[in-house]
């Protein structure tokens, strides 16, 4: 398990089962986080406002709307503005596409698939570090 003394709520939001369950996999064995999965963009966005996950790992191309789509909508509702998202994708994404994301406050980071899972965990443990140092 991860030295990380805080245990994240994690929501992947992926259409893909087989990315879901290798991702969520790692995160609860070797980061000792919990993972909530959701397979469409809306399917995300409910289950973001209603359980109010600590980071959300979304993929950016869903069967219903895409994660710049998925962003934007987190960011316009109180509730979910402030949760930092880590893109995880094998889309090709455009110069626009980056540079919306790059203006975007709850975009934490680009992972491109296949991703290194130990580098993922690096950067939600970071953003664990971070939040523990808001709530003291």
């Amino acid at each position: 398990m991860s030295t990380n003394s805080r245990r994240l709520k994690i929501l992947s939001i992926d259409d893909d089962p087989g990315c879901q369950e290798v991702a969520a996999r790692f995160m609860r064995v070797i980061g000792g986080h919990t993972v909530d999965a959701a397979y469409t963009g809306a399917e995300g966005l409910r289950m973001a406002a209603a359980t109010k996950p600590n980071v959300i790992l979304l993929d950016m191309i869903l069967p219903d709307i895409d994660g710049i789509q998925v962003i934007d909508r987190l960011l316009s509702t109180s509730v979910t503005r402030e949760i930092p998202v880590i893109f995880l994708t094998g889309a090709d994404l455009t110069q626009t596409e980056r540079q919306h994301l790059s203006l975007m406050p709850n975009f934490y980071r680009l992972e491109e698939k296949p991703c290194d899972f130990n580098v993922l965990l690096g950067h939600i443990n970071r953003i664990a570090g971070s939040a523990t140092a808001r709530d003291n």
